[in-house]
């Protein structure tokens, strides 16, 4: 508001002492407040503002009044540099040619000019406007730059989410499974045999503690995102003997120094744990063998389960008892049991994320003598040599 109201104020004292006006200096003056007061809207309206500023100097000129004042040229400066840096895009490309028309045509008006001129203060206009407009483009490209960095927030916000989320179902599906198993140990055995009841609790017990320790871990990343802390390939024979003290023969064989990438190893790790897990709920005390090595094109990894068939005695009775309620392996990691469609699936969907996340892909599926196969095959980029 301040700049046209003071350009009108310096106008107006000029058109009263000076001698700058050709004809009638009142219509001048009232042309210039008609002019000023405009302008007053000009990032509002920037078009229209521009329009009312050209007629306030052609329809005096037409009646034989015309102005040589800064202060006049000014408030044409003003409207032309509002029509390029708020005016519409489409609307800008009409306000350049207008203006130069009305510096023109307003100069060319005065006894005092020529047409040849005015001509080149006229075509001052074009860089006047392009000022306007190239600060408007620079406005847009913050804008849109802005909203990039909001979006890509979100998305990272979101993918964090995710990842506790899958963190989280990992370290308690794991752990729940266990602790159920090795109840049932308990219950069944507490009076036929109270040592190993008293083992299965102690096993309890100890996944307990480790199921918190690991979720307190996973949430305290939420408030301190900076530290990063990942299960790995050296994690994986303490896993694998959980398992088999909760009564699951598990076997691994690793290749001798492979070293994967911290997201790479993490990936491997909670498959073969969820892998490991739907086993053990699912498959009774069957044998199972978990195999890490070097592949043509990078890693392959690969947990077998022989699934129900030739379940002897010696099974442990809560894995029998687990096994006859949820049917086969392949159940669990299909999404329920057998024939009956029961359960999300979300196993198999969260160690394919995590897997494809390091670029690599997932099977899965029954074997010919009923157990089930899960296979990751990562590509050589996420070695460490």
């Amino acid at each position: 508001m301040a700049p046209p109201l003071a350009l009108l104020l310096w106008a107006q004292v000029d058109i009263w002492t000076a001698d700058v006006v050709v004809g009638s200096r009142e219509v001048m003056a009232a042309a210039l407040v008609v002019t000023a007061t405009t302008l007053v809207t000009r990032r509002r309206i920037p078009f229209a503002a521009l329009c009312v500023t050209g007629g306030s100097i052609l329809v005096p000129a037409a009646l034989g009044t015309t102005i040589a004042s800064a202060p006049a040229v000014f408030l044409l400066v003003l409207a032309v540099f509002a029509a390029g840096r708020h005016g519409s895009a489409r609307l800008s490309l009409v306000a350049l040619p207008l203006a130069v028309g009305c510096a023109l045509l307003g100069g060319a008006a005065s006894p005092r000019e020529t047409l040849a001129s005015t001509w080149p203060w006229s075509l001052n206009m074009v860089w006047i406007w392009g000022l306007g407009w190239w600060l408007r483009e620079a406005d847009r490209r913050v804008e849109a730059t802005q909203r990039q960095s909001r979006a890509d927030a979100r998305a990272v916000a979101a993918e964090e989410r995710l990842r506790v989320a899958r963190d989280l179902h990992d370290v308690l599906a794991h752990s729940l499974s266990i602790i159920v198993v090795q109840a049932e140990v308990a219950d069944e055995l507490l009076t036929r045999d109270p040592t190993a009841a008293k083992r299965a609790i102690g096993n309890i017990q100890r996944t307990g503690r480790s199921a918190l320790d690991e979720t307190r871990g996973v949430l305290g990343l939420l408030r301190r995102p900076e530290v990063v802390s990942h299960a790995g390939l050296a994690d994986l024979p303490g896993l694998v003997e959980v398992f088999r003290s909760a009564g699951l023969p598990v076997t691994l064989d690793t290749q001798p120094g492979l070293r994967l990438s911290t997201d790479a190893e993490a990936g491997v790790f909670r498959m073969v744990q969820e892998a490991l897990t739907n086993s053990l709920r699912h498959s009774g005390a069957q044998a199972t063998s978990v195999r890490l090595a070097l592949a043509a094109d990078g890693v392959s990894v690969q947990v077998d389960n022989a699934g129900t068939t030739g379940a002897t005695d010696r099974e442990a009775p809560a894995a029998r008892a687990s096994r006859d309620t949820h049917g086969p392996v392949a159940a669990s990691l299909n999404g329920g049991p057998r024939g009956r469609g029961g359960g999300a699936g979300h196993g198999l969907e969260g160690m394919r994320e995590r897997i494809e996340a390091c670029g690599g892909r997932l099977e899965s599926g029954p074997l010919p003598d009923g157990g089930f196969r899960v296979r990751a095959e990562l590509p050589g980029s996420v070695l460490l040599r």
